[in-house]
């Protein structure tokens, strides 16, 4: 699998993405219409030139958000979504500014994002309020 990382107004990401996004089945799956501004970093995961997930991060003051993550359900249960969470959070943490890193999760990401630190701060329909507090060595 290879898992490349993009910014927002690079044309290879909507060029990989563009009908993906536009998909109704990949907006109710994610529960929102996708978006993107000059604050997002995005990662796309390929398998044989194949999208098989992405995922990404807006940065903001203390707070990093993971935004729209989604692997197709023929890939599921490979890893890609720990890869593309791996990454995301690796990248928050090289961010100065950052202290905390949030996402919205479902019952199938909850256990996962909780598997790396992540836990519940609130609940509303299905998805989850997720969030994980950043240690960079500072007491």
């Amino acid at each position: 699998m290879q898992l490349k990382k993009y910014k927002h107004n690079e044309k290879e990401l909507w060029c990989s993405l563009g009908s993906i996004v536009a998909s109704r089945k990949i907006r109710k799956a994610l529960g929102i219409a996708i978006s993107s501004d000059d604050s997002y970093t995005w990662w796309i995961c390929k398998e044989k030139g194949e999208v098989v997930g992405f995922g990404a991060v807006s940065i903001g003051k203390e707070v990093a958000t993971l935004h729209h993550s989604y692997v197709f359900e023929k890939f599921r249960g490979n890893g890609v979504y720990k890869l593309l969470l791996k990454e995301r959070i690796a990248f928050c943490k090289e961010q100065q500014n950052v202290k905390k890193i949030t996402a919205t999760a479902t019952d199938n990401s909850k256990p996962i994002l909780e598997q790396f630190g992540f836990y519940e701060i609130s609940k509303r329909g299905k998805y989850f309020t997720m969030r994980l507090f950043i240690n960079k060595g500072k007491k």
